[in-house]
């Protein structure tokens, strides 16, 4: 029996609807990209992209903070690149997102996250609230 710290190629186990139980593996991270570009104005659209040459046939999106992730089979534009697009939009919230890869027999076993991608909406000010858990402060006096 393989368990999710014994993968071959996976790195990451999620429970369906439950990301509390994530175990680092040895998996190739996908790449993520975006289209416009980083910073949007709000209401507009913008396409993020996972992709990645390790064959993965399956990507996820998760938003930091967020509950979900979305999950978007893969294709391939040219031999051995998979990749796949998440369209969001109307944009109203800044936020870091990450990608996954996975194979399409075994979705819940997931690679490791791509590098992080800052969304900024301009004209959109910090949040006070998730700037403090950022920066670990949250539930410390002030004084």
């Amino acid at each position: 029996m393989v368990t999710p710290r014994q993968g071959v190629w996976g790195s990451l186990r999620v429970a369906p609807g439950n990301r509390d139980h994530l175990f680092p593996g040895v998996s190739k991270k996908p790449s993520l990209s975006v289209q416009p570009g980083p910073v949007v104005a709000p209401g507009e659209n913008l396409t993020l992209q996972c992709g990645s040459d390790a064959g993965y046939d399956r990507f996820a999106l998760y938003k930091e903070w967020g509950r979900d992730f979305l999950q978007h089979p893969g294709r391939q534009p040219q031999a051995g690149l998979s990749q796949a697009s998440f369209t969001l939009g109307p944009v109203t919230h800044a936020g870091t997102y990450r990608c996954y890869g996975s194979l399409s027999s075994n979705p819940y076993l997931l690679t490791h996250p791509s590098d992080s991608l800052e969304l900024v909406v301009s004209g959109e000010g910090p949040d006070p609230v998730l700037s403090e858990l950022k920066a670990g402060r949250a539930g410390r006096r002030r004084g």
